[in-house]
């Protein structure tokens, strides 16, 4: 009995470049102009690319789209970055990311469709937690929450570190 081949479920960078462009050519020529530029756009500018092959087509269309939604729409990338890294930082706050499902305000659109950031700027000092002296850069508000998603710097004499995190909104 022969075992079969994982081999066989790869798929070359070009083939899924050719395949997802196929699929989605309407919004890459409005996106990119031409077939060339789009195709040229995913060969060369995409962050996650593997070198020669995908594990599967569902991984390449997955990076692709990932990659056009950072085009399109990049202050709902940054706000979706920024509540996943939160979750990590901030573990004890919300019991799960579907709590705050569109529950984050971090954008408008206007009438063109473009996003228009909310991101409060603050520079507010949080003072000395631990070693760390903590300022906060800006933040998210959430609705119907207590917490804010914020970007907070901290900064112990020689190095300088930015994370996101849910912060108590008293201490705004």
């Amino acid at each position: 009995m022969k075992r079969k081949s994982t081999y066989n479920k790869r798929i070359s960078v070009e083939k899924a470049i050719d395949r997802y462009y196929n699929n989605h050519k309407s919004d890459l020529l409005q996106i990119f102009g031409s077939e060339r530029s789009a195709k040229a756009h995913l060969r060369y500018d995409v962050e996650d690319m593997p070198q020669n092959y995908f594990t599967t087509k569902k991984h390449a269309t997955e990076v692709f789209n990932n990659y056009v939604e950072s085009i399109t729409r990049p202050v709902s990338v940054r706000v979706k970055h920024a509540k996943k890294e939160a979750l990590i930082n901030s573990p004890n706050v919300f019991s799960s990311g579907r709590e705050l499902n569109n529950k984050i305000v971090g954008w408008e659109t206007d009438k063109y469709g473009n996003q228009i950031d909310l991101f409060v700027d603050s520079g507010k000092a949080l003072g000395r937690i631990g070693q760390f002296d903590d300022t906060l850069i800006g933040y998210y508000e959430i609705k119907n929450s207590d917490q804010v998603l914020a970007l907070v710097s901290h900064y112990n004499g020689k190095t300088r570190l930015e994370s996101w995190q849910f912060l108590d909104r008293n201490l705004l």
